[in-house]
């Protein structure tokens, strides 16, 4: 029998959504946690599970320069348009890539003649596995200034459903990112119902509007909890 899934979202930070779900898994007695606010996970704050497995989570691809094949031309600087190709501030340095920059799109690959230039995927952060005193509790960390937040958003919930089946549990609670963003829309596709955790006030309202209207566009039922 599938779980039900139900998914707490927020229009806004600070309304208190993941101490409301947290509230819910200990009333659920057996329930799977998933925190889906994979850039700022907090979950693991109140909880305080014990992780059990641990994995990278590998999205996109990233530039690494060879020094030994590299002829130093400056080609691929001139057609990176997100700057990543660093120019070495000494000819004993090599050109490098700095990942923080670097989108993936492999056009310095694709212009570099001799070769130099690799693509690899990139590991963009990692994924948990934890046992808390409420249930199974999935939870990641995006790496700093990494973007697929969204994927790692849809791993975390294909995963939860994995556990759900092994431990025949009955309800996934999802603690969703605020916003309406790409997590947001990850986190409530293909759930059952969506919990709106809204504050009392005029910003809070404001806010709340954004993501009924987001939950409305999916056709997803939902519940109205004021904090």
């Amino acid at each position: 029998m599938k779980p039900l899934e139900v998914v707490f979202l927020s229009g806004k930070g600070g309304t208190g959504k993941t101490s409301v779900t947290a509230a819910f898994a200990a009333l659920a007695d057996g329930a799977v946690i998933a925190d889906c606010d994979v850039d700022a996970p907090d979950m693991h704050l109140i909880l305080q599970p014990q992780v059990r497995e641990r994995a990278p989570f590998v999205s996109g691809y990233e530039a690494t320069i060879d020094p030994g094949l590299c002829r130093r031309c400056g080609r691929c600087a001139a057609v990176c348009r997100f700057g990543a190709i660093m120019r070495p501030q000494s000819p004993e340095q090599p050109w490098r890539v700095d990942s923080m920059f670097c989108e993936g799109c492999g056009a310095c690959e694709r212009s570099c003649s001799r070769g130099a230039i690799r693509m690899s995927e990139a590991e963009r952060g990692e994924w948990m596995r934890s046992d808390t005193r409420f249930g199974p509790l999935l939870h990641a960390k995006m790496a700093p200034g990494a973007e697929n937040s969204g994927k790692l958003v849809a791993l975390l919930r294909q995963r939860a459903r994995e556990v759900a089946a092994q431990e025949a549990a009955d309800i996934i609670l999802c603690d969703g990112p605020p916003g309406i963003g790409c997590p947001a829309i990850a986190t409530m596709t293909g759930a059952d119902h969506v919990v709106f955790v809204a504050e009392p006030s005029e910003s809070g309202l404001h806010d709340l509007e954004r993501v009924v209207n987001l939950a409305e566009r999916f056709r997803l039922p939902g519940s109205l909890f004021i904090n």
